[in-house]
């Protein structure tokens, strides 16, 4: 049995001189496996996969490099399992991780070792989810002819989804509306109770709560931004420090596919630097908790 690991984009693949169509016809290889570099929506490389019956295993820690640089404490956990849920939906067939190598039990890589396979354990725990999470930097320094990532031939080009975040972030000029898609891979349907899980601090209820928030590179008195999810514009909107926060009722987001749509009401442009979802269940305290009591 043989498995090819990819980018997550065939496109990309194809542009580094890998024949991933041959292969699949000449039933070459057995097992498709994405290396993590997030550039597009993995259901790509899914769907190319399953053409061929081809099994596709799906990278999670890659994609979670941001967390290690940024704050290595906040939402590793609930990252890895958004990651996990995101593939798991989009019809993936196995999780894997790479180089991922937890040295005390109370790491918690150690712990999401007994979480990520199992989709139904993962859609009642709490998880953090990013328009990027893999930190992709667009800087000509990074991806020109002598950049250090220069070897990713025809990466930006092969870019198929947002790639806001602290390391791209994104000018909002005043008065002009600015569409994003947003997918998350929960179970987000309201009242519905769940058999015992194995992690109890969690609790076992699936009511969730969904809390969204924006990040901008300086404080956000007097920046006046209109938020909208799925078409359902987000009141009230709070704020503190260079962050603003909505919560989001369970029925206006969506399990899988999502439209968030973000417009500068004020007249001065506002630099965005992130946007992060928060997904609760059972009662648990939120990572931003200090914003979601404010609710």
């Amino acid at each position: 049995m043989s498995a090819a690991v990819l980018e997550d984009s065939p496109g990309l693949s194809r542009a580094h001189g890998l024949d991933l169509d041959r292969w699949l016809e000449e039933d070459l290889v057995d097992i498709l496996a994405s290396g993590g570099n997030s550039i597009c929506p993995i259901s790509e490389l899914i769907e190319l996969g399953h053409m061929y019956d081809a099994p596709v295993w799906v990278n999670v820690n890659r994609a979670l490099r941001r967390f290690r640089r940024e704050n290595p404490a906040h939402g590793r956990t609930e990252g890895y399992r958004a990651q996990a849920l995101n593939a798991w939906r989009a019809g993936a067939d196995g999780v894997r991780v790479f180089n991922l190598f937890p040295e005390r039990p109370e790491d918690c890589e150690m712990r999401i070792f007994s979480e990520l396979g199992e989709p139904a354990l993962l859609a009642r725990l709490n998880t953090f989810h990013c328009l990027d999470h893999y930190g992709t930097r667009l800087s000509e320094a990074s991806y020109g002819p002598a950049g250090a990532c220069s070897h990713y031939r025809g990466y930006a080009e092969h870019i198929a989804r947002p790639v806001i975040g602290p390391w791209n972030p994104k000018t909002l000029e005043p008065g002009t509306a600015y569409r994003w898609p947003l997918y998350v891979g929960d179970t987000l349907t309201a009242g519905v109770t769940t058999e015992s899980s194995s992690s109890p601090a969690e609790g076992d209820s699936m009511d969730p709560r969904v809390l969204l928030c924006l990040s901008f590179e300086k404080p956000t008195d007097g920046l006046e931004v209109q938020v909208a999810l799925n078409g359902v514009v987000l009141d009230p909107i709070r704020r503190r420090g260079e962050e603003l926060f909505a919560l989001v009722k369970p029925d206006v987001m969506r399990s899988g596919h999502n439209l968030l749509r973000v417009e500068a009401v004020s007249s001065e442009e506002a630099v965005l630097t992130d946007v992060k979802i928060e997904i609760s269940h059972g009662g648990k305290e939120f990572l931003s908790a200090e914003a979601a009591r404010a609710q």
